[in-house]
C-alpha cells in the first residue's frame, strides 16, 4: 500500500496494449519494463534485479480486465479511466488501450522499495 507522503515523480511512460493483450498483462509488462524488474520471480535475482509483486496485491486482475471488456475495449457504462498504484507507480488505464505509468517518489529519508 502506498503512503500519503509519496509524491509524483517527473518520469511518465505510456504503454499501448497489443490487440490481443489483456489489460492486466499489459500493466505487468509495462511496469516490469519501466522498472527493470522481473515479471515472475525466478528464484535467483542476479545483480540486484527485483521481481514484481503479483498484480492482485494492488488490484483484482480479473475485475480490471472485465471492467474494460473481454476484448480490452470499454462497453457502455465503462469508466474512461482507472487509476491505482502498483510497484511504486501510479497506473492510469484509459479506454483507448493506453496504460500510463508515473513513478512515485518517496519522501526524503524513506527507504526504497
Amino acid at each position: 500500500m502506498e503512503t500519503s507522503d509519496q509524491r509524483r515523480g517527473e518520469t511518465a511512460t505510456v504503454y499501448e496494449l497489443a490487440d490481443d493483450e489483456s489489460i492486466s498483462t499489459g500493466v505487468v509488462t509495462a511496469v516490469a519494463t519501466a522498472s527493470d524488474a522481473e515479471m515472475v520471480p525466478t528464484g535467483g535475482t542476479a545483480g540486484g534485479t527485483t521481481a514484481l509483486d503479483p498484480l492482485y496485491t494492488a488490484v483484482d486482475p480479473e475485475a480490471l480486465d472485465a471492467l474494460f471488456g473481454s476484448d480490452g475495449f470499454g462497453t457502455a457504462g465503462t469508466p474512461d479511466r482507472v487509476t491505482f498504484t502498483y510497484h511504486g507507480y501510479e497506473i492510469t488505464i484509459t479506454g483507448d488501450r493506453r496504460i500510463g505509468l508515473e513513478r512515485l517518489e518517496r519522501a526524503a529519508g524513506e527507504p526504497a522499495e
